[in-house]
């Protein structure tokens, strides 16, 4: 094959290139067709213009679907603020306590019995160093009252003279003791062996028959001043501090206040109503006579 010579290779690119400038030709002449806009339809029509466009229906796919989207939960209405109901009281049920079945009766206590001490010779030693003790300042203070009525009085008095051996005496400012028998001015000698030591003021209610020897011991030894006073044997005091020793206990060993009073019982002197510091004490204690 023989090679194409330069006139023909000319002549072939002119064709190409007259070729090439139809086409663009073409492709502006559309391009202007379709950006330029149709004319109102007011306006005449023109002698020359672009031939009309064929529109066509485009149908596009549908959408996709959507899932169900949640239903909003309507608000809820404005909240009232209403009073709080109040509390009822409700009371407690009744409980029914059974009662206790009866249990055995207890023993009522028996009470405390008065008790009645005879005093005995056992006591009168007894009594003696209890003398001894009040003789010299120590010992219990013994306060031993008379009876109230008058004929109870007269009669202890001529009880206690006859069958106790008591002596009524004054008992000088200067410390003598005169008695009735005694001669005038001369004070009795006492023996201390004899006769207690624990002299009793004659105070309180008068007794007839005392006052009567009184009145004479003044006037026989000329005293115008003076104790009236009691005395009985040693052995008669020695039994009413031992009994009372026996019923109180040895709370008399260590001093206090005993009071007490004589009571005549037939033809025995009985010490009753006694208290101890204030405390009564139950019983009472009976002193023998000698007649």
């Amino acid at each position: 094959m023989s090679e194409p010579t330069s006139s023909g290779r000319a002549a072939v690119t002119s064709t190409a290139i007259t070729v090439l400038l139809a086409a663009l030709l073409m492709i502006a002449t559309t391009e202007e067709a379709v950006v330029q806009p149709q004319p109102d339809a007011t306006t005449p029509p023109t002698a020359q213009h672009a031939p009309p466009l064929r529109l066509e229906t485009v149908r596009l796919p549908p959408p996709p679907a959507l899932p169900p989207t949640a239903r909003p939960t309507p608000a809820s209405p404005p909240f009232e603020i209403t009073e709080a109901p109040k509390p009822r009281v409700q009371s407690a049920p009744k409980v029914e306590i059974p009662e206790p079945e009866p249990g055995p009766v207890p023993e009522s206590v028996p009470k405390a019995k008065a008790v009645t001490v005879a005093a005995t010779t056992v006591d009168g030693r007894e009594g003696r160093i209890l003398l001894r003790q009040m003789e010299v300042g120590s010992g219990p203070s013994v306060e031993i009252a008379w009876p109230d009525k008058a004929f109870d009085r007269d009669t202890l008095h001529q009880k206690f003279s006859s069958c106790y051996g008591m002596v009524i005496a004054i008992l000088s400012n200067d410390g003598q003791l005169y008695r009735a028998s005694d001669p005038s001015g001369i004070p009795w000698d006492l023996n201390p062996d004899r006769y207690s030591g624990f002299v009793r003021e004659a105070s309180g209610q008068q007794v007839t028959a005392e006052a009567r020897i009184l009145a004479t011991i003044r006037q026989q030894h000329g005293l115008g001043q003076g104790t009236a006073v009691r005395l009985f044997p040693r052995n008669v005091d020695a039994l009413m501090l031992g009994g009372l020793h026996r019923l109180i206990g040895t709370f008399l060993n260590d001093g206090g206040t005993v009071q007490a009073r004589y009571r005549l019982n037939g033809e025995i002197v009985t010490i009753t109503d006694i208290t101890v510091n204030g405390v009564a004490k139950l019983g009472s204690v009976q002193v023998p006579a000698r007649c």
